[in-house]
């Protein structure tokens, strides 16, 4: 099976899209070797990245509308596409795949969330019953198949994942030292942690409330500006935006990690969070709004719950963690396990048999 990855994402950037985008590329091509093949824009910063796949930089335009700059994306890809002759298109681009699927291709889409125009929704209803979809939680799963009226045989659920090797190399002591170095502060204080790009419904506020609660712990916020960040706390670090690879051991240097999302975030009920994965695999207890697809992937189990609309029930759990954190440790040990189900590897294969069924 040939398999064409079509992307009218700008590669390479630091956002989650990109992260994805390029995991799964790495994937698929360890799977299929030469049947596979990234098609994305042609950009100035990408003209002399390698990459371990097939990669084609398609000529696209800079100047103009979106909706032009897009059309001529897609139209330009077809002389491309077509010269690597693919028994599959798989996408994330509902434009992208409508154009295919029209053209007699076998297509995939993977959607991520709720179409917000019409133009997407209306595509989509068109092609829903033509296609394969890969639906990144079980609750957008339910969404696309009641709104769309699709059969939930044809609807995968394929939640995001880690390279969970990155998290087997790391000495939690020597990066612990390092973290702590960094922030001026002492190892033996507590150190809880926030792994996310800010904006609106990350939980920044309930950050800040429980750093006021507990002016002893140290809170520290990893990831890129959205929205302002200037609290004058002493006990919150903002230490910024962290490549790729740095990201384990700033994430395992830490006693709690904190996934605060509410529900101001749009996505809330069908969000699938990279950091989430990176949190199970990091083996650190984690403390994590029990809202939408989040519960999916954490329980009781493996993380513990709050409210997001009580954060009374956060500084409770935060309390329970440090009074038996050995307890903690066993929780953290449990996401470990669960992780192994989750990791790009499987999601790929999960996908490849799909596309044969």
């Amino acid at each position: 099976m040939k398999l064409a990855y079509i992307t009218n994402i700008k590669i390479p950037a630091r956002d989650a899209q990109n992260i994805q985008v390029q995991a799964m590329s790495t994937v698929f091509a360890k799977k299929l070797v030469d049947d596979f093949c990234l098609f994305s824009p042609k950009l100035d910063n990408n003209k002399n990245i390698s990459r371990p796949f097939n990669w084609k930089r398609i000529s696209c335009l800079t100047k103009g509308p979106r909706i032009f700059r897009y059309i001529y994306f897609i139209i330009v890809s077809l002389f491309q596409v077509k010269k690597f002759s693919p028994d599959v298109i798989y996408t994330r681009d509902v434009g992208v795949a409508f154009v295919y699927n029209t053209l007699g291709y076998t297509v995939m889409y993977e959607i991520h969330k709720p179409f917000e125009t019409t133009v997407g929704n209306y595509l989509f209803r068109l092609l829903s019953k033509k296609i394969k979809i890969v639906a990144i939680s079980q609750a957008l799963k339910e969404f696309v198949i009641k709104k769309y009226d699709i059969y939930s045989n044809d609807v995968l659920v394929a939640h995001d994942g880690v390279f969970l090797e990155k998290y087997t190399v790391v000495d939690k002591k020597i990066v612990r030292q390092n973290l702590c170095k960094e922030l001026s502060v002492n190892p033996e204080e507590k150190l809880l942690l926030y792994s996310s790009n800010l904006y609106k419904g990350k939980g920044l506020g309930i950050i800040v409330h429980l750093a006021k609660k507990y002016p002893k712990y140290h809170f520290v916020i990893m990831g890129d500006k959205g929205i302002d960040i200037e609290v004058n706390l002493s006990n919150i670090h903002y230490i910024g935006y962290k490549s790729i690879p740095e990201v384990p051991k700033y994430i395992m240097s830490a006693d709690i990690l904190l996934l605060p999302f509410t529900k101001q975030l749009k996505t809330w009920k069908y969000h699938s969070a990279l950091k989430m994965f990176e949190y199970l695999a990091a083996e650190v207890p984690a403390l994590v709004s029990s809202i939408g697809s989040i519960k999916e992937i954490f329980n009781d189990n493996n993380s513990y719950l709050f409210n997001p609309e009580d954060l009374s029930t956060a500084v409770e759990q935060i309390d329970i963690i440090f009074n038996n954190y050995t307890k903690a440790q066993e929780k953290a040990l449990q996401a470990r396990t669960d992780v192994k189900y989750y990791t790009w590897e499987k999601r790929a294969e999960a996908i490849l048999a799909f596309i044969e069924k």
